[in-house]
């Protein structure tokens, strides 16, 4: 069985990697036509600049195409099985179909788990170190300027017109000092802000106290320092919102140790498909099983390849659109992660057990 097993698993293997690198490289050809003119206008515009984003990118269409690949290779491993009736004659030899598929189990926790490296560690760096270039690289008349920055530092709410992308320099701060009842006490409106020596430093401030006697309501400090939680890191993320969250980044928003940009449930949302994501690689190796029992019992094997590829889209398009809800606050964030998965699950597990018995 340990022979079948690495057969089985080789089958697979091969064809996943070689869908994932031809998916990708259709993509990253498409894509550099699209900013082939962007990307003139950058260092010399040369060839090492077109390889350098393209290597940036890399990653990030990877975990894109990850999927999709998973399932183009089960679909052309057991294809493959069917098509040459090695399945018939496993069963021949008391080796069942279920046993087949068992096969396929740990190099598909091999391929889940080099998908959540990918997507946790590897592609989250590579987008970030993009998305800094690229705007440190736009012409000044191209660049637009961001919108204004509302967050809460602690019992405070904050508003910034304008973040230096390191993160350590705020122009136009607004705070509003709360109290434990919510009720603003005091309100600072500061030129710029600097993080210097390990602490924030207010400059050019106006002081307006609230519920004070006329003549104290105004003041004009030159410097202030700024007891406040946020970190230049922090609001680097939130100047340039990063495209691919870590698992890291996403429980610090949902702890409160670090502020972000958009609602809870978006990072909720996000978190659960950080869990959910590599599971589903699994899902679709199970979405292809019924093809091999298609083309063994009706001998269509075109008819069963089209039949698990829209199988595999039907559930890509259903996890996109739950997907789409849960970070609109429309559905929970467990619901929208995992909802599809396990409704396919169980449709694929039905197809399969109706063809097999």
């Amino acid at each position: 069985m340990l022979t079948i097993g690495v057969y089985v698993s080789r089958l697979f293997l091969g064809r996943f990697l070689l869908c994932a690198l031809g998916f990708t490289a259709v993509i990253q050809i498409l894509e550099l036509l699209e900013v082939t003119r962007d990307l003139a206008v950058r260092g010399d515009g040369g060839f090492l600049v077109t390889l350098y984003y393209m290597g940036l990118r890399f990653p990030a269409i990877l975990v894109q195409t990850v999927p999709l690949a998973v399932l183009m290779g089960a679909l052309l491993a057991l294809l493959h099985l069917a098509a040459n009736n090695e399945i018939i004659a496993l069963k021949s030899v008391g080796i069942s179909f279920y046993a087949v598929l068992a096969s396929l189990l740990p190099v598909g926790l091999l391929v889940a788990l080099g998908y959540h490296v990918l997507g946790d560690l590897v592609a989250p760096a590579a987008d970030r170190k993009l998305q800094f270039w690229w705007n440190e690289t736009t012409p000044l008349a191209q660049q637009s300027l961001p919108p204004r920055a509302w967050m809460r530092d602690g019992d405070s709410v904050v508003v910034v017109d304008r973040i230096h992308p390191r993160g350590d320099e705020l122009y136009g701060v607004t705070i509003h000092v709360r109290d434990a009842a919510a009720n603003m006490t005091e309100r600072l409106v500061a030129e710029q802000a600097r993080y210097e020596d390990g602490q924030w430093r207010l400059y050019s401030v106006h002081r307006q106290l609230v519920n004070e006697a006329p003549g104290a309501q105004r003041e004009e400090i030159p410097m202030l320092p700024w007891a406040s939680g946020l970190t230049p890191a922090n609001l680097a993320e939130i100047a340039t919102p990063p495209r691919i969250f870590t698992f890291t980044q996403l429980r610090r928003v949902l702890s409160g140790e670090w502020v972000g940009s958009r609602a809870q449930y978006y990072y909720q949302t996000k978190l659960h498909k950080k869990i959910a994501g590599p599971v589903s690689l699994l899902l679709l190796i199970l979405i292809a099983a019924p093809v091999a029992q298609t083309i063994r019992r009706e001998g269509t094997g075109g008819l069963a390849l089209v039949f698990g590829v829209i199988l595999g889209f039907g559930y890509f398009v259903a996890d996109g659109l739950v997907l789409t809800l849960g970070e609109g606050g429309l559905l929970p964030g467990i619901v929208a992660a995992w909802m599809p998965t396990l409704i396919f699950t169980m449709v694929s597990g039905a197809i399969l057990l109706h063809r097999e018995h």
